[in-house]
């Protein structure tokens, strides 16, 4: 099995398990005997509405597992490339002064700061996305070579850049 479709199963079972239980609400208050009628079609309208949104999000989230190859390698096997240039995705990440202070209590005693850490991971993830978009833009089919870098810009806030190669695939 492929890693994107690895990755696309557990967002399918959700939105199908959130779809089955918005429309299971919609039919059991269509059944309501002596329920005013607004009251039996906002019971059906509005699960429907939130099983749309919900498969909406799910077509969203296949479209971007499936769109882009990112590696760290300079090259994908079994492909030529074509170098289209540096592309890159940055962001600058901070927690709240709260998080802050339960994080340097933390530090006194040691161990995992589990906030920054969940900072950290979301700066990545978008500063990712933003480097795909880049590529998106320039046409690219992958981006090879990435790599990430991050830095303190002050207390608990860091930036985090991903950056690597924009390529487009050339038949053979």
């Amino acid at each position: 099995m492929k890693k994107s479709t690895k990755k696309m199963i557990a967002p399918i079972v959700i939105i199908t398990i959130l779809c089955l239980y918005y429309l299971g609400i919609g039919i059991f208050f269509l059944c309501i005997d002596g329920a005013p009628l607004f009251i039996r079609l906002l019971a059906v309208i509005i699960p429907s509405v939130l099983a749309a949104a919900s498969l909406a999000v799910l077509f969203q989230r296949i479209i971007e597992i499936r769109k882009m190859i990112l590696v760290n390698t300079d090259y994908i096997s079994g492909k030529k490339l074509e170098m289209l240039g540096l592309v890159k995705g940055s962001t600058i990440q901070t927690k709240n002064v709260g998080k802050d202070i339960m994080q340097s209590f933390k530090n006194l005693v040691g161990g995992e700061l589990k906030s920054y850490n969940e900072m950290m991971n979301e700066a990545r993830a978008l500063a990712t996305k933003r480097m795909v978009e880049e590529a998106e833009n320039c046409g690219a089919d992958a981006v090879v070579n990435i790599r990430y870098a991050s830095s303190a810009i002050a207390a608990g806030a860091a930036e985090v850049i991903a950056y690597g190669t924009a390529v487009k695939f050339i038949a053979e």
